[in-house]
Formats: structure tokens, C-alpha cells, sequence
């Protein structure tokens, strides 16, 4: 008598046989279409591609440093942003200027200070462990305008 392996369970069993007596696997059932490999392959391809692209710009932007400082002579904020390769800058009229935040007890640092254009650019001025009152203050004066304060409580600083 000849045999063929179920393809259930790879026990041989008789040619005629239309159920598998190890494991009851139906040789009559219809067998399902076996699914693409393409698309699992397309899609651990583009998730892949997706991730790359995000440490890449991740990396570049960790390496990136701001120093923002007025200019008082001509009336102008200046971003100086240092990358590993180059040095930008930035002006910003005083006029521009939309506002000023600043944020108590936020995350990665506990204070930060930034400038807020009329273009909705948000440059950080300053940012750390200790308060920053005396920067605000002093960019407040400079540019008469009061920073809007987050944190726990919203409030606003108010000018010496």
C-alpha cells in the first residue's frame, strides 16, 4: 500500500486515506491560499526606511545648539544656531517679536525661556536647573513686553 505525509503533521498515512489518524487533518478541506511574502517583506521595508529617517533627523538636531542674544544697537534678536558642519544666523526684529514664554517645571529641563515670532518661529533662549527671572526680566525690558509664564500656575512676571 503507498503512503503520503499529512501536511498537517509529516506522519505518513495511506494514499486513500481522507482523514490523517494522528492529527485528523482533513485531506478533502480545502487548502487556503498561501498569503504574499511581498507585503510583509514592503512593509518591514518602509517601517525600517521610516525609522531611519527619524534617528537621522534625531541625530542631526541633538548636535544642534542655539545662542540667541539681543542686539540693542540695531534693534534685532540674534539666533546663532551651530550644527556640526556649519554656523547659522537669524535676525529678528524687535518689532517681530510676538511674545515671550516662559516655562516653569517643564520636561527635559525644569526652565525654559524662549522668544516667540510673529512668523511662529520659537527660539529657546535659555534653558536649565535654576530660574531663569533675571534673562526674562532683562528681555523684557529690552523688547517692552511680558513674558507669559507655564508651569504649575499661569502667571505673569512682572517687570522691576
Amino acid at each position: 500500500m503507498s503512503t503520503k505525509p499529512c501536511p498537517n503533521c509529516d506522519n505518513l498515512v495511506p494514499d486513500v486515506a481522507n482523514l490523517c489518524k494522528h492529527c485528523s487533518h482533513d485531506f478533502h478541506a480545502p487548502t487556503p491560499k498561501s498569503k504574499s511574502p511581498w507585503l510583509p517583506l514592503a512593509a518591514m521595508i518602509l517601517g525600517t526606511g521610516l525609522v531611519a529617517i527619524w534617528g537621522f533627523s534625531t541625530m542631526r538636531d541633538a548636535h544642534k545648539r542655539s545662542t540667541v542674544f539681543l542686539d540693542e544697537e540695531t534693534k534685532r534678536v540674534v539666533v546663532i544656531t551651530s550644527l556640526p558642519d556649519r554656523h547659522e544666523s537669524t535676525q529678528v526684529s524687535y518689532e517681530d517679536v510676538a511674545g515671550l514664554e516662559y516655562v516653569k517645571n517643564g520636561t527635559p529641563h525644569p526652565y525654559e525661556f524662549a522668544l516667540l515670532t510673529r512668523g511662529d518661529e520659537r527660539y529657546v533662549v535659555a534653558a536649565g536647573e535654576d530660574a531663569l527671572d533675571e534673562k526674562v526680566r532683562a528681555y523684557e525690558a529690552a523688547l517692552g513686553k511680558t513674558a507669559v509664564v507655564k508651569g504649575d500656575v499661569l502667571e505673569r512676571l512682572q517687570q522691576n
